[in-house]
């Protein structure tokens, strides 16, 4: 039964919407003995908090680079927390996603999992939920970064979610290679399977897939006309070793994903229907 798998959101009665509100690339952390990188923490944290009360999200999805983990000496975590206190003290669920930053969590030999023990007690603290978990399956190995499901439940839907939130771990830090692998792409395929192929489906992963560079290419002639957003960097830096078929089982049909949201290229926030 998938249902026991995976920690869910409950909408309340009589809501059939989700209201998710992304924040990417942070970057808590950097120049932490200077002047710009706490000045430019507050801002960050100022900027969300305001956001959060003005948007009144459902979810708050961290899309990657909530730190910048090499920058950090020995107290990632607090910046994590830093990082996550827009949504912790609003008590709006939350969560996270990696990015090639968000590792060296104690040192040089600090770990994602330290990360995400810090977020659990956090959300703990201030009395909301953290989403964010690590899926455990042969298709995963032992090198595949915190890859989970996020299933959405609307009252009287007969047991089975109105929607699935996948998250996938882009690597690039110390931990995982910069990509998605095919086993995290087949672990994906088999899940939704598990679930009801039917059911909608959206997914958050830190570095675009190679796709999103073609796509610029093709539509960089006419741009305005046939997508929309802020460009300054282009086609961006994409997933240096692949997307493990990614694209390829979404637009062929093995696996359903009706939206990808990403991170990363901090000059771009485009889409091209």
């Amino acid at each position: 039964d998938a249902s026991v798998s995976w920690r869910g959101i409950r909408l309340p009665r009589g809501k059939t919407s989700l209201r998710i509100a992304q924040f990417t690339d942070l970057h808590y952390g950097e120049d932490e003995d200077g002047l710009w990188g706490p000045a430019q923490d507050q801002n960050s944290t100022r900027v969300m908090r305001r956001i959060v009360a003005l948007e009144d999200p459902d979810l708050v999805c961290f899309s990657g680079d909530l730190i910048t983990g090499n920058n950090i000496a020995s107290n990632a975590t607090a910046y994590w927390d830093m990082a996550v206190s827009a949504a912790c003290e609003s008590r709006t669920p939350f969560l996270t996603v990696m990015g090639n930053h968000d590792d060296l969590a104690s040192g040089s030999g600090g770990t994602k999992v330290e990360l995400l023990r810090s977020e659990a007690l956090s959300a703990r603290r201030c009395n909301t939920s953290s989403f964010t978990q690590i899926a455990k399956s042969p298709f995963l190995g032992s090198n595949a970064g915190v890859n989970y499901v996020v299933p959405v439940f609307v009252q009287g839907s007969d047991g089975l979610p109105s929607l699935l939130i996948f998250v996938l771990d882009s690597g690039g830090g110390q931990e995982k290679p910069n990509g998605v692998s095919p086993g995290q792409v087949e672990w994906m395929v088999e899940e939704q399977k598990r679930w009801n192929f039917s059911i909608p489906a959206i997914l958050f992963v830190h570095i675009p897939a190679p796709a999103y560079a073609d796509a610029y290419r093709e539509n960089a002639g006419n741009f305005t006309e046939r997508c929309w957003g802020m460009h300054r960097e282009g086609g961006g830096a994409v997933m240096e070793h692949g997307d493990g078929g990614l694209i390829a089982n979404i637009t062929q049909g093995e696996a359903r994903i009706d939206a990808i949201f990403v991170g990363h290229d901090h000059g771009n926030a485009w889409c091209c229907p």
